[in-house]
């Protein structure tokens, strides 16, 4: 069933504003709710689509249908073009669903982070207020520009997802009115963790990362160490059974723990879950070279949390940055024949030569040439 103006409604919108470079679609949808008087559900029932309104907020920012964009667009008297252009598709890439933030009680359905300093500041400097598609991102804890946390609740009344735009210039919750420009943050600001942040933006917009996190690395490359390295602490292969928790548990101090329920995906995670697996990653890529906040932790060895298991985490990475597919087949393979086989020779291959500027390949090339002296008297760490 296509998506169709229903005929009962206006074909168009009295008021229409643009979209903004860098917002998502809801966020748009949201201005344009506020500008003609009408809350963001009411905005979608004027578009006849298989789902309820209430569902569609969640499905419109990553795939949305071209039906979808196109009844938008003739309610807003705007190019279908313009909309398209703000799908997280378009502005990241080759960037999958998975990495943006999800409803805790709704996993099926994206949602966005907001940062109380960032509405404050387009009020002050009269901007349009609007959310920013990288505050999409479920490992951007941190806003880049303030170092503050991203909130994805109203602190007054817990619901997920609030920002609602009110005239003339006001950011309210969508359900108890509470103003969402107050700064309720006593936490630190860290800024090792907005710059990653902002990495993570720039690699899934296919930009090349400050050297600062990939020295060397193409876009691609560090996404596909971030997605390593995610896995690493989060996946339920790692773990230590009489411990019986995710790798991230053993690193931060989480109450409840990550372990606890493996089955919620990390981008359906709370705030604190997700913070403390990025500031795990951001341990393992920097090491000592970390701010302050982190240098009481110390550098991160995968020797001092996996003990045995080490050797596990080399067959998953030993093609790295090879698709995470491949490495999964090679790792099976592996684990049935014990060895691959190379000029006759039992090797680990390893390609990439820059990657022995992060602290994590390091510890992974130790082990590689250790296993291959061991075995053949051999050391092979291209």
């Amino acid at each position: 069933m296509s998506a169709t103006v229903n005929d009962s409604k206006p074909l168009a919108l009295p008021f229409a504003p643009r979209p903004i470079n860098g917002e998502p679609i809801t966020s748009w949808a949201r201005r344009l709710a506020c500008a003609n008087g009408m809350s963001l559900e009411h905005l979608l029932e004027y578009i006849v689509a298989p789902v309820d309104a209430s569902g569609a907020a969640g499905q419109l920012d990553y795939g949305a249908p071209k039906h979808w964009r196109a009844a938008m667009a003739a309610l807003a008297r705007v190019p279908e073009i313009w909309i398209w252009a703000l799908d997280l598709q378009q502005q990241f890439p080759g960037v999958d669903r998975d990495w943006f933030l999800r409803n805790p009680r709704c996993p099926d359905r994206l949602m966005s982070a907001y940062c109380p300093d960032c509405f404050r500041m387009q009020i002050a400097n009269g901007k349009t207020l609007h959310l920013k598609a990288e505050w999409m991102i479920a490992l951007a804890t941190r806003c880049p520009h303030h170092s503050s946390p991203l909130l994805i609740q109203c602190p007054q009344c817990g619901t997920y997802d609030p920002v609602c735009f009110r005239l003339p210039r006001l950011v309210r919750c969508v359900r108890c009115d509470q103003d969402l420009t107050a700064n309720v943050s006593r936490q630190r600001t860290r800024p090792v963790l907005a710059s990653f942040g902002r990495a993570l933006a720039d690699a899934f917009a296919c930009k090349v990362p400050e050297a600062f996190w990939a020295p060397n690395l193409t876009a691609r490359a560090f996404r596909r160490l971030v997605a390593d390295l995610l896995w690493m602490f989060t996946t339920t292969e790692l773990i230590d059974r009489s411990y019986g928790f995710a790798l991230v548990d053993r690193v931060a101090r989480l109450r409840p723990k990550y372990g606890r329920d493996f089955a919620k995906p990390f981008c359906a995670r709370s705030w604190a879950h997700r913070e403390a697996v990025a500031s795990a990653i951001v341990l393992m890529l920097l090491g000592s070279d970390a701010d302050c906040d982190f240098k009481a932790s110390g550098r991160i060895s995968i020797k001092d949390f996996l003990g045995a298991k080490s050797q596990r985490l080399v067959h998953r990475v030993r093609y790295w940055p090879a698709e995470m597919s491949a490495r999964i087949d090679s790792a099976r393979i592996l684990r049935a024949n014990g060895k691959i086989k190379k000029r006759g020779k039992s090797v680990w291959a390893y390609p990439d030569s820059q990657a022995e500027s992060f602290p994590i390949t390091r510890v992974l090339l130790a082990q590689i040439r250790k296993f291959n002296a061991r075995g053949n008297g051999v050391v092979d760490a291209r």
